[in-house]
């Protein structure tokens, strides 16, 4: 009787127990491995009690078991267990709630990108740890953004930006993609080609030229400027190379991407600079 009491409780906390260590879950914090130990360790006691009982006397009736040292260590291991679960829970819970928050604070709220720090935080952590693949960085720019704000409103930039930010999502699905600030927007692609960068770029065109807008008539168009990040070279460093590339792009025509020069005149990154459409 006693195992069949027991075990259901065994069986339950083990499978939790799983549920927090399951592969598919998100990355996993030092207290979700301390959340699956205390889950365990509770299972493994269920499960001694309900094996124990039958080796150890514990009288005739419910008295003499409250009685009894079995009783007295097995519900003082039960309330030891049950205060250290309430306690990583608590701090499970803390701990997702703050990194919810400061995930919140790291968006950028109209583009629904990560802002600046972010942004970069992000892109210097997946540099440090490329394993293999050329990585880039694409910075872009909303052509006549300021024409469009003085000509229908702020209203209607932020509608532009939105827009503009959800076409650099749903086309970098792979990449790490922030505003920098205003009408300037970066991406960072883990495992890139001048071939792949140029098809993302024509993708992200495309997109924003079948977006529609309540608020703008005409076309929206965007410049972009793309530079592979050199061995060793800092991020800073290739984001000033494809900031330049942008300038030029917006400087000859706009609607339009260039390639940057490579640092030092590399020539593992030479590649036609000129490439888009003329606005």
């Amino acid at each position: 009787m006693r195992v069949s009491y027991q075990a259901p409780f065994a069986v339950a906390t083990a499978l939790a127990a799983l549920a927090v260590l399951w592969p598919s879950r998100r990355h996993r914090q030092p207290s979700d491995f301390a959340l699956a130990l205390v889950l365990a360790v509770s299972s493994a006691q269920f499960l001694a009690k309900s094996l124990l009982a039958h080796q150890i006397t514990t009288g005739p009736n419910v008295q003499s078991y409250i009685l009894s040292t079995y009783a007295h260590f097995s519900q003082t291991a039960a309330a030891v267990l049950s205060l250290l679960l309430g306690i990583v829970l608590l701090v499970v819970v803390t701990g997702e709630m703050l990194a919810s928050t400061r995930a919140s604070l790291q968006r950028d709220e109209l583009s629904g990108l990560w802002n600046r720090g972010a942004f970069l935080e992000r892109a210097r952590a997946a540099l440090a740890e490329k394993n293999g693949g050329q990585a880039c960085v694409i910075l872009s720019d909303l052509d006549r953004f300021k024409t469009i704000n003085d000509r229908y409103g702020h209203a209607a930039g932020d509608e532009v930006i939105a827009a503009f930010g959800a076409c650099l999502q749903s086309s970098a699905t792979l990449g790490i993609c922030g505003r920098l600030g205003g009408e300037e927007f970066g991406v960072f692609k883990h495992d890139s080609s001048p071939a792949r960068a140029r098809v993302f770029v024509e993708k992200v065109r495309l997109a924003l030229q079948q977006s529609s807008f309540a608020l703008v008539q005409g076309r929206v168009t965007a410049s972009f400027g793309i530079a592979f990040v050199a061995p060793n070279e800092p991020l800073e460093f290739a984001l000033r190379r494809a900031d330049t590339a942008l300038y030029r792009a917006k400087a000859e025509g706009r609607d339009s991407f260039r390639f940057a020069e490579p640092p030092r005149n590399d020539p593992q990154f030479c590649e036609p600079s000129v490439g888009g459409g003329i606005a």
